[in-house]
């Protein structure tokens, strides 16, 4: 009785090392989630609220920025496992054209990526001049050229 009481907990043991084992060798499969998936900013390169945008990234490995367009600028490029706050701003979009960007981020070949979309200048032309000539392409009139001139009235009341 005594034996088979022995042999049992020998079992029992190896049983409880073996799946102690193999679990602690059993990895979690590879997470990297950014909370956004675009952000938006304005032609300054900020947010409307004139702060850097911010995203919020988990990932349960190392990770690094592995691929993002030369315009944009991110806090972090890389970093360990853990949640962490990335703050993204661009430079200046001097273009009346919006652009857009991306970020990826590779955490041990698993990528997750977000794009950044930049609103273009908004142009104000003011004139205060009562006429103007210009040439056919809308350039400063040189003698010789077509001339279309544009003449502002004033109608007095």
């Amino acid at each position: 009785m005594k034996l088979k009481k022995i042999l049992s907990i020998a079992v029992l043991s190896s049983v409880t090392a073996v799946c102690a084992v193999s679990c602690s060798e059993d990895e979690l499969p590879g997470f990297v989630h950014a909370d956004k998936r675009e952000v938006k900013l304005e032609n300054t390169g900020l947010t409307s609220s004139g702060d850097q945008a911010l995203v919020v990234l988990a990932a349960n490995n190392d990770w690094h920025v592995s691929r993002k367009d030369e315009w944009l600028h991110i806090s972090h490029e890389s970093g360990a496992r853990g949640r962490h706050n990335l703050f993204i701003s661009a430079d200046p979009n001097t273009s009346s054209k919006s652009r857009l960007g991306f970020i990826e981020i590779d955490m041990a070949g698993k990528t997750e990526q977000f794009a950044v979309t930049q609103n273009g200048f908004d142009y104000i032309l003011e004139i205060d001049r009562t006429s103007i000539e210009l040439d056919i392409d809308g350039a400063a009139a040189q003698p010789g050229s077509h001339i279309r001139q544009l003449q502002q009235t004033h109608h007095g009341q």
